[in-house]
């Protein structure tokens, strides 16, 4: 009997050390929630917010007979508010690909434009031999 009164007691502790971490999850949840602002990126990605600032474009346009935008619209983040979106609603959350270009080596730099300094040995001296440029495109592979 008494073996079975110290197993309540622990899986008492157990279920208070569980439900700690269930609200401390539960309260960082929310706090991350409205701190990366997921209802703006929600919106965007299932393209309600292009939907509603579409629907504003065509009501300022009826109300104002002229055929393009209100400045109250705000085009980076869908048409809404507070957010803080620099991605426009056409681009692509995918970066782009990468591609690597090379050019062609260089000959070592013989007559240096200034004196080397006084920390390094005689002798030793730095070339060049290749160049590498990253040229970003649209390519999917």
């Amino acid at each position: 009997m008494e073996r079975a009164v110290v197993l309540i007691g622990i899986y008492r502790t157990c279920f208070y050390v569980c439900l700690g971490v269930m609200l401390l999850g539960l309260s960082s949840a929310v706090i991350l929630f409205f701190k990366f602002d997921i209802k703006t990126i929600f919106l965007i990605r299932t393209g309600r917010a292009a939907r509603q600032t579409i629907r504003k474009m065509a009501e300022t346009n009826a109300r104002t007979g002229r055929l393009q935008a209100g400045d109250e619209l705000d085009y980076t983040s869908g048409g809404l508010t507070g957010g803080d979106m620099t991605t426009p609603l056409g681009a692509s959350a995918v970066p782009p690909s990468t591609e690597a270009v090379v050019t062609p080596q260089t000959t070592p730099i013989e007559q240096p434009l200034s004196p080397p300094p006084q920390q390094l040995r005689p002798g030793f001296r730095f070339e060049v031999t290749q160049s590498l440029i990253l040229v970003h495109t649209q390519e999917q592979i």
